[in-house]
């Protein structure tokens, strides 16, 4: 009898969280996204998900990338299950000259 080999996919255990308001179009600097109000709903400093991974390297190059752009968000890990690693990335600060 032949043995059957199933082929195991991916689970997209790596998700990436970043704050409205860094990636919201109302959020500037008069703070009009509060004032104003968000169609979705969120507040500025609301965590949404927005990237999902297979692999942890994936996750923190992504992570680092928003970073260099300007966006805080926070990675977690579900790859080891009921061990989640959190990792949070921010820029950082700017010093005036």
């Amino acid at each position: 009898m032949a043995h059957k080999s199933r082929i195991k996919s991916d689970t997209l255990a790596v998700s990436i969280y970043a704050r409205h308001g860094d990636t919201c179009g109302l959020q500037d600097s008069y703070d009009h996204h509060d004032s104003l109000g968000c169609a979705s709903g969120h507040k500025s400093d609301d965590l949404v998900l927005v990237a999902k991974f297979a692999y942890l390297q994936e996750g923190i190059d992504y992570a680092q990338e928003c970073v260099r752009r300007g966006v805080c968000v926070r990675l977690i890990s579900r790859i080891v299950p009921n061990i989640p690693y959190v990792s949070n990335y921010a820029p950082s600060p700017v010093v005036a000259a």
